[in-house]
């Protein structure tokens, strides 16, 4: 039986590390340790941010896949994202960069693919 997928994922940052000055690699998982849904290349991931303001908005990051086993976006146990700062931007990015860390839960949208890429 097929479970549905809840419209708004809990997910716990796993992992955040700079990869150089402008990009920050994010690791998120199920709180409970389990099987996310999974994507295709060229998905994305919309996530809850909160802007300098106090408001919240919502940011598209692109999933990326590190992983040589083909298989590893069908039922992944974890999706990684990579942020690259944007100072001039109005606050998406540096929340990223600055506010997420280790253990934090984000509020994020399943993988959604509006330009799937092709072989």
């Amino acid at each position: 039986m097929t479970h549905p997928v809840p419209a708004i994922l809990q997910l716990r940052v796993a992992e955040t590390q700079p990869l150089n000055p402008l990009i920050r690699m994010i690791r998120l998982c199920a709180v409970d340790g389990g099987v996310l849904p999974g994507f295709d290349a060229g998905a994305h991931l919309r996530v809850q941010v909160e802007l300098p303001d106090g408001q919240t908005d919502w940011r598209h990051y692109s999933l990326i896949n590190l992983s040589p086993d083909p298989g590893a976006c069908a039922a992944p146990s974890a999706y990684t994202i990579a942020v690259r700062r944007e100072d001039e931007g109005r606050g998406g990015s540096r929340y990223m960069h600055e506010r997420v860390q280790a253990g934090q839960l984000l509020s994020v949208e399943a993988p959604k693919n509006e330009f799937p890429l092709h072989g």
